[in-house]
């Protein structure tokens, strides 16, 4: 399984989809549905509405979490 980094020097405004998990230590802004977990790490500043399997938050989150297993 793969996992996608959102570095901390990227701004993404919109929807990310997607089958593999994400780690975000940037910034996002908009809408953010995968089919495995989601790590906002420390330092990440998200602003979206979330749905995923997992999803674990250290950094700054702004939004509405749909986690289908674990938050």
């Amino acid at each position: 399984m793969a996992n996608t980094v959102i570095g901390t020097n990227i701004t993404i405004e919109g929807e990310i989809r997607g089958e593999e998990s994400l780690t975000i230590l940037g910034t996002v802004k908009g809408k953010v549905s995968v089919a495995q977990g989601l790590t906002i790490e420390a330092g990440a500043n998200v602003e979206a509405d979330i749905e995923a399997q997992s999803v674990s938050v250290a950094g700054k989150l702004l939004g509405n979490v749909v986690a289908r297993e674990r938050l």
